[in-house]
C-alpha cells in the first residue's frame, strides 16, 4: 500500500467493529469481576454488541456468524427479562 492511501471501511463494518469491541470489553470486565455476569448491564452489553455485529453482516453475510448473533440476542433478552421479573417480585 503506497504511503497516503487509506483503508476504506463502510459504516456497517464500523458498526460491526464497535460491536466486537463491546463484546471484548464486557468479557474483559467480567473476567476481572468488574461486570458481574448476572448483572443486567452484562446482558444489555451482549445484546447491543450482537445487534451491532448482526447489522454488519448485512453487507457481508455469514450464516454461522448470524446464527451466533441471534443466539446471543435471544439469551441476552432472556437474561434481561429474568432480571426484571425477579426484581419486580423483590420490590
Amino acid at each position: 500500500m503506497p504511503y497516503g492511501d487509506f483503508i476504506q471501511i463502510s459504516i456497517s463494518e464500523t458498526i460491526g467493529l464497535a460491536g466486537a469491541l463491546l463484546y471484548s470489553i464486557s468479557y474483559l470486565l467480567a473476567a476481572y469481576d468488574r461486570l458481574p455476569s448476572q448483572s443486567p448491564y452484562y446482558y444489555v452489553s451482549k445484546l447491543v454488541a450482537a445487534a451491532m455485529v448482526l447489522i454488519s453482516l448485512a453487507q457481508n453475510f455469514n450464516l454461522a456468524s448470524a446464527i451466533i448473533q441471534v443466539f446471543f440476542i435471544t439469551v441476552s433478552m432472556i437474561g434481561i427479562l429474568r432480571h426484571l421479573h425477579n426484581r419486580r417480585f423483590m420490590d
